[in-house]
């Protein structure tokens, strides 16, 4: 890692495609190391926890200071996704099968019988597993299956339009809202 005169701050085996984000960058697993963060001054902070018998292999960027981590289940029994604080502890257990970052408060998860809902930084339901999908929050409001919700959960818009993977990408960062028609607009 390089600092922003262009010196070599630290050197790391493994490597990350994100940059920084509340001090820390998330370190990649491998198949005999767990994964880990990176601080800015070159610490490692690791990640402790998890559930027994299961090893971190994927890190993400923190937000809200919360990050999304994935680990491999003892026994390959699927991978399941927590949130830990800046200090590589567990937050929220590895419990969902998907989840997504934290935005305005809130984390878009799907639970074990396949709804998505938005849990809180505690981990408790603000808004119960419903949707078919869901996505981050943006100005007060979410994209999900059905529309789009505010923060209580309440539908606020619905659409029939069925997004493409291509739309919910563009949406992730867009302002582009949907027509009650179902096509969309610049908003």
């Amino acid at each position: 890692m390089i600092d922003r005169t262009g010196q070599v701050r630290f050197a790391v085996a493994q490597f990350s495609l994100d940059g920084f984000r509340e001090g820390r960058v998330p370190i990649l697993g491998s198949a005999d190391q767990a994964a880990w963060y990176l601080d800015t001054s070159g610490g490692r902070i690791e990640i402790a926890g998890h559930p027994k018998g299961s090893q971190p292999f994927a890190t993400h960027p923190f937000f809200g200071g919360l990050a999304r981590v994935e680990v491999a289940t003892a026994g390959n029994a699927g991978n399941l996704t927590g949130w830990v604080g800046p200090d590589g502890r567990v937050v929220i257990l590895p419990s969902f099968p998907l989840g997504r970052d934290f935005s305005e408060g809130l984390a878009a998860a799907k639970d074990p019988a396949g709804g998505w809902g938005y849990l809180d930084t505690t981990g408790s339901w603000a808004i119960a597993p419903r949707f078919k999908k869901a996505f981050d929050f943006h100005d007060g409001f979410a994209r999900v299956s059905e529309g789009y919700v505010d923060h209580t959960g309440r539908l606020v818009g619905k659409t029939t339009a069925k997004p493409t993977d291509v739309m919910e990408q563009q949406w992730a960062g867009s302002q582009r809202l949907p027509h009650s028609e179902g096509d969309w607009r610049e908003g």
